[in-house]
Parts: structure tokens; sequence; C-alpha cells
């Protein structure tokens, strides 16, 4: 946590917010971790980090007003393979475009968006087309935040929304299409991710963790895996792409 956040002139988006360092070890994604330090997995992780109280409530309201939808549409283990796949899509759209330093799970959610917009045009008729209506406003809100708020990670929203919108053509909804076999197998591997994903970031938090203060304090020089900590000055000193 950086208990200074809330005096740093942030104000209440600044309340609880977790140091960058702290991002870093948990699993922030973008350029810096993935290509400077090789942490692939973060563009999964990035999803479930924020960067403060106020990022994670919007995230987690637009989440209750979208995900029943989604869930009821498309089934249990779709719901699971669109969140994941289209957030790590999102930020794989971030590193492509140089965002250095990223997290939220607006990525995931606009994912979510992304496949209501195909169920609307696909499914069709009067009730298709105000669902599909509904989700192009949610986009056109996307856009107006992007441009007026700084620090929005365009890119992820972007990523998410077109990635949804293809996994959702891939897979088909509820109405016109089973889920397969291989569709569930997929969402039940990827289901820990989602539901456990409290105890893949304490996994991920300690081992990390355990590097970087052999390496501070001259444990391990070598570190493993070959990735070389220093103590993310670089990284403190960047300021959050919130997606």
């Amino acid at each position: 946590m950086d208990p200074e956040g809330i005096l740093a002139g942030g104000g209440a988006f600044s309340f609880l917010s977790p140091s960058n360092q702290s991002l870093f070890l948990l699993g922030a994604s973008g350029t810096i971790p993935v290509i400077q330090y090789h942490r692939v997995w973060t563009l999964i992780s990035a999803s479930f980090l924020h960067g403060g109280i106020m990022h994670i409530a919007f995230n987690m309201m637009a989440l209750y007003q979208l995900g029943p939808f989604v869930l009821r549409e498309f089934g249990f283990h779709r719901f699971i393979n669109l969140y994941i796949i289209t957030g790590a899509c999102g930020f794989a759209a971030s590193v492509l475009f140089g965002v250095p330093f990223t997290i939220g799970a607006s990525a995931s959610i606009c994912g979510l968006i992304g496949s209501i917009i195909y169920y609307g045009k696909s499914r069709g008729g009067s009730y298709g087309e105000a669902i599909y209506k509904q989700a192009m406003g949610w986009v056109v809100g996307l856009i107006f935040f992007g441009i007026i708020f700084p620090g929005i990670n365009n890119w992820a929203h972007g990523g998410g929304i077109l990635s949804g919108i293809l996994l959702a053509f891939l897979m088909g909804f509820n109405d016109n299409k089973q889920e397969k076999c291989l569709e569930q197998a997929f969402g039940l591997c990827l289901h820990p991710a989602y539901s456990g994903n409290f105890n893949l970031g304490d996994y991920f938090f300690f081992a990390e963790w355990q590097r970087y203060r052999d390496l501070v304090t001259g444990m391990n020089p070598k570190a493993s895996c070959g990735i070389l900590y220093p103590p993310l000055r670089g990284i403190v000193q960047l300021s959050n792409s919130d997606a």
C-alpha cells in the first residue's frame, strides 16, 4: 500500500492506492514488465489489479451491469473465456502500442461489451437492435472518457472490444450455438485464474518479492529466471495507465 497516496495530490482517486512497486510484483502489465522483464503472464494478471478504491469501484459497477447479461446469453464457460482472453488481448495491444505500465479490469469489461455488440447484431430484430444500441452507447462513453481523462489506457479498451467481437463470433451464444466441449474445457482451465486470482496473486507476489529481496540483500545475485530487478525507481516514477 502507499500510505502517502491520499496526501500526494490525487485526492480520493489516490486513497488506498498500492505503490507501483507492489503492482509490479503482483502482476501489472505493459512494455516494462512484458518486454524488459519477460513477465508474459502479466497479460492475464493485470486484469485483476487496480490503482485505488475509485478505480476498482468504477470497473466493478460496470461488471455488475454487463456481467449478468453476458453470463445469461453466452453461458458460464464462454463468459470465463471472454473475460480472461479479451483482457489478455487488451493488454497485448497495450504492449504492442508501447504502454509502459498498466493495470485494471476494463480491458476484460470492454471484451464483454464487444461480445454484446456481436450478440445484438447477430441476433437481429427489435430486441437485438436495442441491445446493439445500448452496447454502442457504452463504446461512445468509453471514447469520451478516454479523451477527457488522462492516464486512460485506450489501447486496452480497443483491444478488448475488438477481441470480444471476434471471440463471440468464434464461440457463438446460447441462442444459436451450444457450448462445445473444447469451450467448456478451456473455461474450466481458466476458471482458477478468475475465481482464485487472490491465491494466484499471493503466489506470484511472494515468489517475486523473494527474488527482489535476495537481489537487494546480495543473497542471490544471479536470481532465478535471469531476471534482474532494480529498485523499480523507473516504474515508481511512472503514472499508471488505468484500463
